[in-house]
């Protein structure tokens, strides 16, 4: 679906920001021969020329760019949902209203179905974290803290925690011996 620019501006979508984007508003800085992306949300990325080693292009950033981007993220959960992907508007939209008082600052998707969430602490992060089960719009969502070099795949799940609404149980039934029946049930199922 193609969104118009009055559409857009009415759900307050941003447009993805990715390198190549960033790269069709570069300006070059003729200071050290460097390239600054002139992009507010990047906070002007700088060329870092590459090395050639046997044919290859290899770059090699420095352990503090390592150690600066673990910092920044480290408040970061990562998610994804059982079942079909919720759209962006609808996922940022949710996440804003039931994580604002944890702190959520930044909603970020991924083009393989994986939703980031920034914190503005890793206190705030672990409570959000420690209080799943989540789930949006009727649908699970997985969480995992973001860690150094997290590969965006899904887990093959053993168990999924859900909510169960029962119905028309006799108040007998309402201890746990008894639960346990009913739940053995569903599980079953």
């Amino acid at each position: 679906m193609k969104v118009g620019s009055h559409q857009q501006e009415q759900l307050k979508l941003r447009p993805k920001l990715n390198f190549l984007n960033a790269l069709k508003g570069s300006d070059v800085d003729d200071n050290e021969g460097s390239k600054t992306l002139g992009i507010s949300s990047v906070h002007n990325l700088h060329f870092a020329p590459p090395t050639m080693t046997d044919g290859r292009v290899i770059v090699a950033p420095p352990l503090d760019v390592f150690e600066d981007g673990c910092e920044f993220w480290k408040s970061t959960l990562v998610g994804h949902f059982v079942g079909q992907k919720l759209p962006y508007p609808v996922v940022n939209s949710i996440a804003k209203r039931i994580w604002s008082s944890y702190g959520l600052s930044e909603v970020l998707s991924s083009d393989n179905g994986f939703f980031i969430f920034n914190f503005d602490s890793v206190d705030h992060a672990t409570n959000v974290l420690e209080r799943a089960p989540w789930h949006m719009a009727n649908r699970p969502l997985v969480l995992k803290r973001w860690q150094p070099n997290m590969q965006f795949l899904k887990d093959d799940l053993a168990i999924v925690p859900v909510w169960v609404r029962l119905y028309n149980v006799p108040l007998e039934y309402w201890i746990i011996k008894r639960l346990s029946y009913l739940a053995s049930a569903i599980f079953f199922w």
